[in-house]
């Protein structure tokens, strides 16, 4: 039964690895191009239809990551776990903020340190990514 979690877990992850790479490297810079007159419309419908794509995914992979722990507290899941909730943090703490001001006005600043706090999330899924193909 590990085994099979740790795949779905696996696919979540890897999911998000790529998922957050393009936004990274592509998605958010591309914020810097949308005019002031378009960009509330453009950042309104990204954050929506991107929510149906990440928030599912998201979930699965705490619900499978958390299982994981549940059935064998191994420290390297616990490390990958960790990893986790610090990008929960971060999406919490940092994105969600950044998203919310910049759902009130564009902002180049704003723009700016969300790409860059963005680059957390991004390295510790990458991370997990490698850490979770080791594991299988």
């Amino acid at each position: 039964m590990e085994t099979w979690i740790l795949k779905i877990h696996l696919f979540a992850t890897i999911f998000m690895v790529g998922l957050v790479w393009f936004v990274q490297l592509l998605h958010y810079p591309l914020f810097h191009q949308v005019s002031p007159e378009n960009f509330q419309g453009y950042h309104q419908r990204y954050l929506r239809e991107s929510g149906f794509l990440i928030a599912p995914v998201m979930l699965v992979e705490v619900i499978s990551g958390s299982v994981l722990v549940f059935l064998k507290a191994d420290l390297l899941l616990i490390l990958n776990m960790t990893f986790l909730a610090l990008i929960w943090l971060s999406t919490f703490l940092l994105q969600v903020p950044f998203h919310n001001r910049l759902g009130e006005q564009r902002n180049e600043q704003i723009i700016r340190k969300l790409v860059n706090s963005n680059w957390l999330r991004t390295v510790l899924w990458s991370v997990r990514g490698l850490l979770l193909l080791y594991l299988l």
